[in-house]
């Protein structure tokens, strides 16, 4: 959840499959993640909604192809228009029909 400190069981999951991966891969440099417990995204008006933001969310990383900052699609508070929750529903009915 946004704006709290991460479980830090889940802080030793992640650093050990990090851990492993570079141990894997040889790395000889040892970067453990940072942990923001602040983000500032757009944010739904109704609970009913959250869904759709994640989908948007989703969508525009890909789309975008970010791989390692976040900031490209992040920084903004401002709920979404109603016609781009629209949008995505829309975009994500039809890629469902697509591979069924």
């Amino acid at each position: 959840m946004l704006g709290l400190r991460p479980d830090k069981n889940i802080v030793l999951i992640v650093d050990s499959a990090i851990n492993g991966y570079n141990m894997l891969k040889g790395s000889r440099k040892q970067r453990k993640p940072t942990w923001k417990t602040t983000l500032t995204c757009q944010r739904q008006y109704f609970n009913h909604e959250s869904g759709y933001y994640v989908m948007i969310h989703m969508l525009n990383i890909v789309s975008a192809g970010i791989v390692n900052s976040w900031n490209q699609v992040f920084g903004d508070s401002t709920p979404f228009h109603e016609d781009e929750v629209s949008n995505v529903q829309e975009r994500l009915a039809n890629s469902i029909l697509e591979f069924v």
